[in-house]
C-alpha cells in the first residue's frame, strides 16, 4: 500500500518550491497568514548563509506538516483512484 507521499511523488516527480519570506518575523501560525508575535534582527543574514541553510532541504526529506494546514493544492484523496500512472 502506498502512502500519500508516494502517490504525490509519482504525480509530481519534479517538485520545485519558491518562496517569499520576511526575515526576522514569527507569526502565531508559523506562516504568513498569522499575526506577528515576535521580530528579531535580520540584517546579518547574507545570501551565502541562506544558501548554506537551504542545502539541508534539498533532496529527499521527511516532511512535517505545519500546525495550521490549509487545503492542499493537489488532487483530493477521493480522486486518486481515478488517476493512473
Amino acid at each position: 500500500m502506498s502512502t500519500w507521499s508516494d502517490v504525490f511523488n509519482r504525480l509530481y516527480p519534479d517538485q520545485e518550491y519558491r518562496t517569499t519570506c520576511l526575515l526576522g518575523c514569527e507569526t502565531d501560525t508559523y506562516d504568513s497568514e498569522g499575526a506577528r508575535v515576535r521580530t528579531a534582527p535580520w540584517k546579518h543574514v547574507t545570501r551565502d548563509k541562506v544558501e548554506d541553510v537551504l542545502a539541508q532541504f534539498r533532496g529527499e526529506i521527511q516532511q512535517i506538516p505545519p500546525m495550521c494546514v490549509t487545503s492542499p493544492p493537489f488532487p483530493s484523496a477521493s480522486s486518486i483512484s481515478e488517476l493512473s500512472y
